[in-house]
């Protein structure tokens, strides 16, 4: 399945929350099972993707306790397998590239060191009627690959943007 399918699927399963209040101060969140730990908004909830039978299945799933017109801001991390003779890029974009890239902006960067690949963009997935703000950090280490997907409504993105963006530089493989 593309991830472009994987979003549309996971923006439903986590439409919908309660509500409260959230401040931008992060908390460290290890993953010591996936080598890897990030800081994540302070009182977002951690959930579950044991329903969703895709595959990668989102290994940590972090949400806003603040649901605006249904929907929830998501922070979720998907650990895949590069294929040999598979490039970042390629896994990435998967047999999407064309969408994603007419989208959104795809750029490079680094995460704690390791390559990676910045995607963003406002155009790639709308759920009823709502566009999202989708910014995805990828970066492979030997054949694991790291996809952070951070997700909010895009009217919503001065409110998120910086602390996606501050959680993603948190971002550190252990």
């Amino acid at each position: 399945m593309g991830r472009l399918s994987f979003l549309i699927v996971f923006g439903l399963f986590v439409w919908g929350s309660t509500a409260s209040a959230s401040g931008p101060a992060l908390m460290q969140e290890q993953l010591p099972k996936y080598g890897v730990s990030l800081q994540v908004p302070d009182g977002w909830f951690t959930g579950s993707a044991s329903g969703l039978g895709s595959s990668p299945r989102p290994v940590a799933v972090y949400r806003s306790p603040v649901e605006h017109d249904g929907f929830t801001a998501n922070i979720n991390l998907l650990v895949g397998k590069l294929q040999p003779g598979e490039t970042l890029r390629q896994w990435v974009l998967g047999g999407s590239g064309a969408i994603y890239l007419s989208r959104g902006k795809l750029t490079s960067a680094h995460l704690d060191g390791t390559p990676a690949l910045v995607y963003e963009s406002t155009r790639l997935v709308a759920i009823l009627g709502h566009q999202l703000l989708t910014l995805e950090y990828a970066a492979a280490r030997g054949s694991r690959v790291y996809l952070f997907t951070y997700t909010a409504l895009a009217l919503d993105r001065a409110k998120y943007e910086q602390t996606f963006k501050a959680s993603a530089a948190t971002i550190q493989f252990i």
